[in-house]
């Protein structure tokens, strides 16, 4: 059993989530509260982990100053607690990422590791939601300021199922 294959059992175990663990490419998809989707990758126990969480699809016909509004929240890791946001132009996703190695993790560090990140999820999805619609109240309202809707019958939660939105195999 590899190290996050360990710690994923341990999580899961710990807050009752279900069967944890990653597939044969080290990927776990860890749905929170309905609404986030936190994927971990580890290739190997040598390797880097990744945390990414896919915030919200980007609006259509936003203007260019939400990217720069947006990273301006990267400015010194404080409104994303040392993660970096970033925008998948494949999936067209705002994205949330942390890479730690892993050997300066254990358990405890790895559960705050995805407490945190889950928390500054939940902030900056509000922030974000805001940023856009200050440069378009009309076009953007309905699909900003909400986290990417999942289907629930595609991905009941606590499944560990790939939102639609967003693949982890695309790399962006």
């Amino acid at each position: 059993m590899t190290l996050l294959a360990t710690w994923l059992d341990t999580l899961s175990r710990k807050y009752a989530l279900g069967p944890l663990a990653p597939d044969e490419a080290g990927v776990c998809v860890l749905r929170y509260d309905a609404s986030l989707d936190v994927v971990v990758e580890c290739a190997s126990d040598d390797g880097p982990l990744l945390v990414q969480i896919p915030l919200m699809p980007i609006p259509a016909g936003v203007p260019e100053g939400f990217f720069r509004q947006l990273l301006a929240l990267n400015h010194r890791g404080e409104a994303t607690r040392g993660a970096t946001l970033a925008v998948n132009e494949l999936s067209g996703t705002v994205m949330l990422s942390s890479l730690t190695p892993l050997d300066h993790l254990d358990a405890l560090g790895f559960e705050q590791l995805i407490g945190n990140m889950i928390d500054s999820a939940q902030a900056l999805i509000e922030q974000i939601g805001a940023l856009s619609l200050q440069g378009d109240q009309s076009s953007a309202a309905g699909a900003v300021g909400t986290p990417a809707q999942i289907d629930p019958a595609i991905s009941p939660a606590g499944s560990l199922s790939t939102p639609a939105f967003w693949d982890p195999r695309q790399r962006g």
